[in-house]
């Protein structure tokens, strides 16, 4: 089955080209799709009363879980026939390199610093974290949207 992307995406721009899903990507896809959709809740705006950081600590835990998806499957979801064409493998690092990281990396903790847990955190960084949340989720709606196609599947 070919499915066509277009995944706009911050720094990058977007996505878009041909993914001709293979049987092993429809079943890595179907995967990823259940680990954001019980993780998360995309489809909400994150405001401070979601406990941004709770969240924050679920996109870690999904960036992981994407991780072992990879390599559980193996190199066979990064293959393609097509040129330029597009894979499960490629689609899911870009997900967590420009989507996921980036959050990850604004928002942890500093060794050394107070912790972002802390009470005293300033109102604005909690702001800034939810804004950020809101538009990683944005991205990952419209990820769920291909990964759902992906793996055949109609909710």
């Amino acid at each position: 089955m070919i499915i066509n992307v277009n995944l706009k995406l911050p720094y990058v721009n977007a996505i878009q080209g041909a993914w001709d899903v293979k049987e092993c990507e429809t079943h890595a896809a179907w995967e990823t799709y259940v680990e954001i959709v019980t993780r998360i809740l995309p489809a909400h705006p994150v405001t401070h009363t979601r406990h941004p950081q709770m969240e924050l600590a679920s996109i870690q835990q999904l960036f992981d879980k994407i991780r072992d998806i990879l390599k559980k499957f193996g190199p066979a979801i990064g293959q393609t026939h097509l040129a330029g064409g597009l894979t499960f493998a490629f689609l899911a690092l870009t997900i967590m390199n420009v989507v996921l990281r980036p959050a990850l990396m604004e928002h942890k903790g500093i060794p050394g610093k107070e912790s972002r847990e802390s009470p005293d955190r300033p109102p604005e960084e909690d702001q800034r974290l939810c804004e950020q949340l809101n538009k990683t989720y944005a991205v990952l709606i419209d990820f769920c949207n291909i990964l759902t196609q992906a793996a055949g599947v109609e909710l």
